[in-house]
């Protein structure tokens, strides 16, 4: 509990400062002066009377005035939380994604390859069934790229990834491993023939 109380103020305190708080802090401030008293303890009957008396609803306005800008601070405070914590979900989430995707085709790469590829073989195939592997590459890829320039070859790519993807079953994985090196892992096949 302790450390659920120091992580809490530690986000509380770890916020700026700015110009809205200022002015909060600012308003309170004026509203106290406004509404200061003060008391003289050894004052005599005739002073005493001259002493301005605090009512109830003076001393209730001030306090709703105080709790209406601590509300409004501290509804302000959450909603940059939220929004803080939903950009940060955001950018680790494009991180992963980017870690584990070709730019380019938006296929896995070849790190998400490998991890796949560790899943298959840790895990046997179903009863007279097996796991494939196709590994492929374009011919003539670089005299492509030479003739029409890198942007006709990365249109290429493109095209033979999203080809690759539609021609694949749902469970099959299809990676860029690299270049103009494609793989696919064909999970739980019924045989050489069906892995084609």
């Amino acid at each position: 509990m302790a450390l659920r109380t120091a992580t809490l103020w530690s986000r509380v305190v770890r916020h700026r400062f700015k110009l809205i708080d200022g002015s909060v802090v600012l308003l309170l401030t004026c509203l106290a002066a406004f509404y200061s008293f003060e008391a003289d303890i050894f004052a005599d009957d005739e002073a005493a009377s001259s002493v301005k008396t605090v009512t109830l609803e003076e001393v209730m306005v001030i306090a709703a005035v105080f709790c209406a800008g601590l509300t409004v601070y501290a509804m302000r405070r959450l909603r940059e939380a939220k929004r803080e914590t939903a950009r940060r979900i955001a950018a680790e989430r494009e991180a992963r994604t980017l870690a584990l995707h070709d730019a380019l085709t938006g296929l896995p790469n070849r790190r998400s390859f490998d991890q796949a590829l560790q899943v298959a073989i840790a895990s046997p195939p179903r009863s007279r069934g097996s796991h494939a592997l196709l590994m492929m590459d374009l011919n003539g890829f670089k005299r492509i790229n030479d003739l029409y320039g890198h942007q006709a070859g990365d249109e290429l790519l493109t095209q033979v990834g999203g080809r690759l993807s539609r021609s694949v079953r749902d469970g099959d994985l299809v990676a860029r491993l690299g270049g103009d090196e494609f793989a696919v892992l064909a999970m739980h096949t019924a045989g050489a023939e069906s892995a084609t």
